[in-house]
Parts: C-alpha cells; structure tokens; sequence
C-alpha cells in the first residue's frame, strides 16, 4: 500500500458516515432592525440507523437521553459544516444502543382478553342467523288493594 493509497482510504473514511453521537450548531438571528441579535444553537442526535445515503437520528435531550423526535438526515447534511461527530461520545453511545435498540423494535399488540364470538353468533352483519328475540316481559299488575274508595 503506498502512502497515496493510504491517504486516499484516511479521506473515504473521514467522509463515512459513523454511528454515535453528533453535534448540530445553527446559527440564527432573533429579532429584527437595531434589536437583532445573533444566536448560536447546539443540539445533540444520536444515530438511530446509518446507511449509504441518510441516517435516522434521535435528539437526546439535556440528560443526553433519547426523546421521541426522529428525523432523517441525508449523509451529505450531515457531514456537512454544521455537524460534528462526536468520538468522546462512544461510551455514551454505548450505554444508549440498548434503548435505542427498543426504539426499533416493533410496538408489540395488546392481546384482548376478551373471548372471541362464534361465527354463530347471529350478528346479521356476519352472516349468521338472527338471534331470536326474547318475548317481552308482561309488567306485573299491580296486586289490588281495598281502599276506602274501593268498598
């Protein structure tokens, strides 16, 4: 291997795009005419998934803890001037890959415990015979009294 080759491989490297944690620094104007004052932001994402051409990323918040705000960066954004990889984050990203695996997997379904209803059950929307109609009760008759006005 010569030392272009070398080089040329260390440059590849340098532009890939690696899992872990990275830093966005934006830089913004807030307010207007003589009051406008420059402002400098600095949020932390951790990848979620990295391949060829984008990355999904989670923002971790000020514990450095994943939040439910995932976006998609294309890979050129992210190598880009305002990102930054963080290498001092590997532990970090080490402790959070477990969670950060559960964000992955897929929402398990709530099984009901309700028992399910026989085909026949005479619902006329499933096809099955309609159910007989209980006949309605009688009202009981009030039992007779002898009142004053009765005798």
């Amino acid at each position: 291997m010569t030392t272009s080759d070398a080089v040329s491989e260390a440059a590849v490297e340098e532009k890939s795009l690696k899992p872990g944690i990275y830093l966005e620094e934006k830089i913004s104007t807030i307010g207007t005419g003589s009051t406008a004052k420059s402002a400098e932001y600095r949020t932390f994402w951790v990848t979620l998934t990295v391949s060829e051409k984008s990355a999904v990323m989670v923002l971790l918040n000020d514990d450095f803890r994943p939040t439910a705000i995932r976006e998609t960066f294309s890979t050129e954004v992210l190598l880009g001037p305002s990102w930054h990889y963080i290498a001092e984050g590997e532990k970090r990203y080490s402790i959070l890959r477990p969670h950060l695996d559960k964000m992955l997997a897929p929402p398990a379904t709530a099984r009901s415990s309700a028992p399910a209803k026989s085909a026949s059950s005479g619902n006329w929307w499933d096809g099955g015979a309609p159910a007989k109609a209980a006949a309605p009760k009688k009202k009981a008759e009030p039992a007779k009294k002898n009142n004053w006005w009765d005798s």
